[in-house]
């Protein structure tokens, strides 16, 4: 029999509460919604680094953030660590990967066709390779990238580069929750979706394939087409915890709602396409995201924060063998989706990883960690069992939160839980 293909569906900053099964939030989603419905929805999955490039370069090697050779923003994934995709693809897999990868630094020019040498050495048969969002904007002359490329050839660059230079100078720069001037289908997030489509058009039927889609939204800035923010512009969201500030958090949340409306769209294409190939029933079909997006709670935005708007993330796994409906409220890492693919591939994970099946003997603690020393947010490190967190940060303060009883994270319990508080400690220094 072939084996089982692997689709794996991966937005950027997408948080964890915001999904079609959080009845607070009146989201558009109904592909993912369905996604979920029919196969296994963990709800305790949480970032091992919340920022792009150290969550997906632990991911890409199964390891946590102190072994994943990219600290932050500014590094890149060591070309000579052992990948799931090298895996994959040495068991005959087609491996193939399409939006903003974000596992080789933002510094490296982007090839003309998306398949930088780069991709190759991590592991890579193919790929088309974008900017982000925010880097899109600003691309050099030289290699700009094929979503860069394309928008030039358009002739819609320059208005793209205008109304970015335009975000950048509101204030506050996070109000700027307006609609892109580019038309729907030279929108980032369906271009990416189109570069999964040719991918898939390239795959012959006689092997396996991966496929990773990177869908760069929904990433600030708050630039979701006019087609899409239509259809949020009378719902109601409930406004940021702990973190009134001025902001019409209204018009960026039914922004950020409508950019993952949009993406639920490219999530149906796909799948629409995988159908028509008839390997729908033959494929594992995975959604998480690499972090959350804080959205002014606590008068925070955008990631690199221990906050569960941050570092909790969305997961859902369907598929061959997938008991449809179940909720596992165990948990899990980011990490351990590596294992699930490997696992799904036929393959063996490797000892020395530490990724896990999500599928066999539960996790009792969860790690997460991030230093920037940029960042004023940075330098901490978090245990968590779901049920209580610890956070240590570099400066020595440390923090507890309760989050059956406050998964708001509003009371700091470090001064009356010592027990708890030492025992997490303990794990941690083991970790």
């Amino acid at each position: 029999m072939k084996k089982t293909n692997l689709l794996f569906l991966f937005p950027d900053q997408w948080r964890g509460d915001w999904t079609g099964f959080n009845p607070d939030i009146p989201l558009r989603t109904p592909t993912l919604d369905a996604l979920g419905r029919g196969g296994v929805r963990f709800t305790q999955c949480r970032s091992n680094s919340p920022l792009c490039i150290p969550a997906r370069a632990c991911l890409s090697q199964g390891v946590r953030y102190g072994r994943n050779g990219a600290p932050d923003n500014h590094a890149e994934m060591p070309q000579d660590r052992l990948t799931f995709f090298q895996l994959l693809r040495a068991a005959g897999y087609r491996t193939l990967s399409c939006g903003k990868s974000d596992i080789h630094g933002h510094s490296r020019f982007y090839a003309d066709d998306g398949f930088d040498p780069v991709m190759n050495a991590l592991g890579f048969c193919d790929s088309i390779d974008q900017r982000g969002k925010l880097n899109s904007a600003r691309a050099p002359e030289d290699k700009p990238g094929p979503y860069v490329d394309f928008l030039r050839q358009r002739g819609l660059m320059r208005d793209h580069m205008a109304d970015y230079a335009k975000r950048r100078e509101a204030q506050p720069r996070l109000s700027a929750a307006w609609p892109t001037p580019l038309p729907r289908d030279a929108y980032t997030d369906d271009f990416a979706t189109r570069s999964a489509l040719k991918l898939l058009e390239e795959t012959p039927k006689d092997a396996p394939w991966f496929l990773w889609v990177n869908f760069p939204g929904p990433h600030d800035p708050w630039d979701a087409p006019a087609d899409l923010l239509a259809r949020t512009q009378d719902d109601v969201f409930p406004g940021p915890v702990n973190g009134e500030d001025g902001y019409d958090h209204q018009a960026i949340r039914r922004n950020y709602a409508a950019m993952m409306a949009g993406i639920d769209d490219g999530c149906r294409q796909i799948l629409d396409a995988v159908r028509e190939r008839g390997e729908l029933e033959n494929t594992l079909i995975v959604f998480a995201s690499d972090h959350g997006e804080l959205l002014g709670d606590h008068g925070l935005w955008n990631k690199s924060h221990w906050r569960e708007a941050s570092v909790h993330v969305p997961l859902f796994v369907s598929g061959p063998g997938m008991d449809a409906g179940r909720t596992d409220d165990r948990p899990v890492e980011l990490i351990d989706l590596a294992a699930v693919f490997l696992e799904a591939a036929g393959l063996e994970v490797p000892a020395d990883w530490d990724a896990r099946s999500v599928f066999g003997e539960a996790r009792v603690l969860q790690h997460a960690a991030l230093r920037e020393s940029h960042k004023d947010n940075a330098g901490w490190e978090m245990v968590c069992d779901t049920r209580w967190k610890l956070v240590q940060h570099d400066d020595g303060r440390r923090e507890l939160y309760h989050l059956e009883s406050d998964p708001q994270e509003l009371h700091n319990r470090i001064g009356d839980a010592l027990e708890i508080a030492a025992e997490l400690e303990q794990a941690l220094t083991s970790i």
